[in-house]
């Protein structure tokens, strides 16, 4: 068969002999796609392959045109274009190109150069006239380059947005970054003419440079707004950081008239399609049954300025509820978390265990040591604190010292899951069960295979887990009755719950309380260390103690006097006049020799005057003994959990009941304190307003919740200047100083066996009270025995309650802990975007 001849000319085959398209085909394809792309330089220049790799100029174009045959016709077109041809070949005979030449001539400031090289230089009317027609006409080009750019990247949608694409990934990879390089890459003569202008101000610099992609980014986008509504990625992503900040409606209503956002309506399309992602993921996450639950009541009261009959004030209760992803303890794997969760073993466990009893509950030898050296270690961290400079070099080796039963928890970001918010009232024994029924029901758990092999984690406050507990136990009994077949899942056997932290630390606060506040208006000699009168001396409001009070109010009292009390115990223990006096003595020891007199001195001075029986018959050093053991007690307690040293914790709870929301140290926090997080969101920032208002938009919005606080973080991150305030804590030398001169001229912590205070102003041994009552007839161990798993019926054939019914005569029982539940003022934002945690005492 004769090898037929090639189509193409031997031009284009010697170009083709390195192929330009990495998607080559053969030199017949890439031969076509070269003549198509001369054809497109032809119509729009070299910029319509200007973005085609590997395809030079040389392969497009000859470097000098081929000498042109002389054109016969005599129009006037074929004119202009003899001239051109021959102005070229003059141009070239000077070494000159077309390009220089209108670059000098055009140039504002030609006449200004040619004069300084020719002084007789005069520029002539025709040549100012043609360099401003040529000037008119770039800039012509300048508009049509833009326009051509526009409609390039708006063919692609690049920055186009819709409902559904509102996602957890699309809000998590959202940045101006990302609208910036969308812009340089297809617009980057617009990119360079927005950048040209801003580097060229008088208060442009390199220090402001990285914020120039910013800026670009968002003057690109309200412009690209304005063109098309659909180009809305940064806009949308900014409307859901203002609306994350509690920005009104009205406002965002504005800012999506000047372009700098979407309209709220369009918002709230997004967060629908938001949710549903949201919802998806809990779901996944749930269905791997490594769950912990928690919930709380929420309470929304509405009062209209001008009240009528469709509506008038209301006050309504509902649940939030948050799902937080187990993680497994320090040195276990994720399949220890499905051992330890193995329901059949849980039963079991329960029903073999032993009796409780009181060696079990009372602390060793051991833990009193180790507590001991907790003591020693918040005392030497006050004292580097707040006992001048000339101690602070002993903050590190105390840190690096700090006495631990186990090792700390792993730093980590916990994984929290909001879960729609349920108008359902939860203080009753039948609502938590209702919540339980219908968490399942959102949560989809009910469908996976692991559920009924599986525990269930709850936790809350100790209202809700004593009603689950209330639940279980009549269901247990009602299912007692042989006629009835006993259901672990009905009788909600499978439920563990537990009291979480966050309110054992309100609870600690209030008894700390009560138990020091002393009796106000007593004479200073009577009560100079009491909690009322630091309170005064302080100048601060007076804390009702017989009404509902701030929790902050009180964790600073308590902690600014223990500070005060252990400067001075410290400094009576020294032998030193001052605390200054004593640090200037350690500062001529060495190192080592200072750090032993410090922890001695140290030591004596806090198992002296944590020992109450020290004190004799002075009772006005009892009760101050007393308060600093209590606080110590309390200050331990909290910065366990700041720190994640949870050793007296059971293993897999252990690990959970504390989150950590920032991956930081010192971090941690109890799960019911992330869940009033989560309310005070809901309640202020994210609450809709007026005829909005609805129970429907709450369980709308708050599986959103994290998310949209992530995309805040991310934004104020990003956006805040560098010279912007952070949250700090005010000084408190001035307090401690007022606190210290008051204990030494009232020497409350010098003994003296003359002061015998009135039974009412001597304060209670709260840890001798409460071993006795474990110790007597009927005591809390006594019962946890004989209820710990269900009531137990003595005669099976009658049955002491009928279920339904038991539970809904808890509905009507006012609850001494709902009676005697703290109040307080949850702030967890201070205005500026930074969040902070309301009950830090650092």
């Amino acid at each position: 068969m004769s090898r037929q001849k090639s189509l193409l000319p031997d031009s284009d085959l010697s170009e083709l002999e390195d192929s330009p398209f990495h998607n080559s085909k053969g030199p017949k394809s890439d031969a076509a796609r070269l003549r198509e792309m001369r054809k497109r330089v032809a119509r729009g220049g070299l910029e319509e392959v200007a973005g085609i790799c590997h395809l030079s100029t040389q392969r497009l174009l000859p470097s000098r045109p081929k000498k042109r045959a002389r054109i016969q016709s005599n129009s006037r077109l074929n004119e202009t274009y003899q001239g051109i041809d021959a102005a070229r070949q003059l141009l070239e005979q000077h070494n000159l190109t077309v390009a220089k030449l209108v670059q000098t001539m055009c140039a504002y400031d030609y006449a200004e150069q040619r004069t300084k090289e020719q002084v007789d230089f005069q520029l002539s009317r025709a040549e100012a006239e043609d360099a401003q027609n040529v000037r008119s006409w770039a800039k012509e080009i300048a508009r049509q380059e833009l326009l051509r750019e526009g409609k390039q990247m708006e063919k692609y949608h690049f920055l186009n947005t819709n409902n559904n694409s509102f996602t957890l990934e699309s809000l998590k990879d959202w940045s101006p970054n990302v609208v910036f390089a969308h812009l340089s890459e297809h617009m980057p003569y617009f990119v360079s003419l927005l950048e040209a202008f801003i580097k060229d101000g008088e208060h442009s610099s390199e220090k402001k440079e990285d914020e120039v992609p910013t800026t670009i980014s968002f003057v690109g986008s309200m412009l690209w707004l304005k063109r098309s509504q659909r180009a809305n990625l940064l806009a949308k992503g900014l409307t859901a950081y203002l609306y994350s900040s509690g920005v009104h409606a009205a406002t965002i209503n504005v800012l999506n008239r000047v372009g700098l956002g979407v309209s709220y309506k369009t918002l709230l399309g997004s967060i629908s399609s938001l949710n549903r992602s949201c919802t998806k993921r809990f779901q996944e996450t749930v269905s791997h049954c490594r769950s912990l639950f928690c919930w709380d009541n929420i309470n929304f009261q509405q009062e209209p300025a001008e009240q009528r009959l469709k509506s008038p004030g209301l006050f309504e209760s509902g649940t939030t509820a948050t799902v937080i992803e187990l993680h497994p303890p320090p040195g276990c794997d994720i399949e220890d978390i499905d051992k330890a969760l193995d329901l059949d073993q849980y039963l079991a466990s329960v029903n073999n265990a032993p009796d409780l009893k009181i060696e079990d509950v009372m602390p060793t030898l051991e833990d009193e040591k180790a507590l001991r050296n907790e003591f020693i270690f918040e005392t030497i961290n006050i004292l580097t604190d707040y006992a001048g400079d000339l101690f602070k070099k002993f903050k590190k080796i105390n840190q690096t010292l700090r006495p631990l039963i186990r090792p700390l928890l792993p730093l980590r970001v916990s994984k929290v899951y909001p879960l729609p918010t349920l108008h359902i009232e939860q203080a009753s024994a039948n609502g938590n069960a209702t919540i339980i029924e219908e968490l399942q029901r959102i949560t989809q758990i009910e469908k996976s295979e692991l559920f009924k092999q599986r525990v269930l984690l709850a936790t809350g406050d100790l209202l809700t887990v004593m009603r689950l507990l209330s639940v279980r136990d009549v269901r247990t009994l009602y299912m007692r009755t042989p006629v009835h077949i006993k259901d672990i899942h009905e009788n909600l056997s499978y439920l563990v719950p537990f009291a979480s932290l966050f309110h054992i630390r309100m609870t600690g606060a209030a008894a700390i309380l009560h138990t020091h506040f002393g009796k106000p208006n007593v004479r200073p000699e009577d009560g100079p260390a009491s909690l009322w009168r630091h309170n005064e001396v302080l100048k601060r409001k007076n804390i009702p103690i017989n009404q509902a009070f701030k929790y902050r109010t009180v964790q600073d009292l308590v902690f600014h006097s223990l500070s005060a009390r252990l400067l001075d115990i410290v400094r009576i223990e020294s032998g030193h006049e001052s605390l200054t006096r004593f640090g200037e003595h350690l500062a001529e020891l060495s190192d080592d020799e200072a750090w032993a007199e410090l922890r001695r001195v140290v030591s004596n001075a806090v198992n002296c005057f944590t020992t109450p029986e020290e004190a004799d018959t002075d009772d006005m050093l009892r009760n101050s003994m007393l308060f600093i053991r209590d606080a110590l007690l309390f200050r331990c307690f909290i910065t366990s959990i700041k720190c994640g040293n949870t050793a007296m914790i059971e293993l897999i709870l252990k690990s959970n009941m504390l989150v950590n929301m920032t991956g930081n140290q010192n971090g941690w926090k109890e799960t019911d304190l992330l869940q009033e997080h989560m309310n005070y969101w809901i309640k202020i920032i994210y609450k809709a307003r007026g005829s909005n208002a609805s129970w429907k938009w709450l369980s709308e919005i708050s599986p959103c919740i994290t998310v949209l606080r992530e995309l805040a973080t991310q934004v104020n991150t990003t956006l805040a200047p560098r010279n912007s305030n952070h949250h700090t804590t005010p000084n408190l030398q001035a307090d401690l100083e007022a606190l210290t001169k008051s204990l030494e001229e009232s020497k409350v912590h010098e003994y003296n066996p003359a002061r015998c205070l009135a039974k009412t102003l001597r304060a209670r041994d709260v840890l001798a009270a409460g071993l006795h009552s474990l110790q007597s007839y009927n005591s809390p161990i006594d019962k946890f025995n004989k209820y710990r798993f269900g009531a137990q019926n003595p005669n099976p054939n009658e049955p002491e309650g009928m279920g339904d019914e038991d539970e809904r005569n808890e509905n009507t029982s006012n609850s001494q802990e709902s009676q005697n539940e703290i109040q307080f003022n949850v702030v967890v934002d201070n205005g500026d975007g930074e969040d902070m945690d309301p009950f830090d005492f650092d």
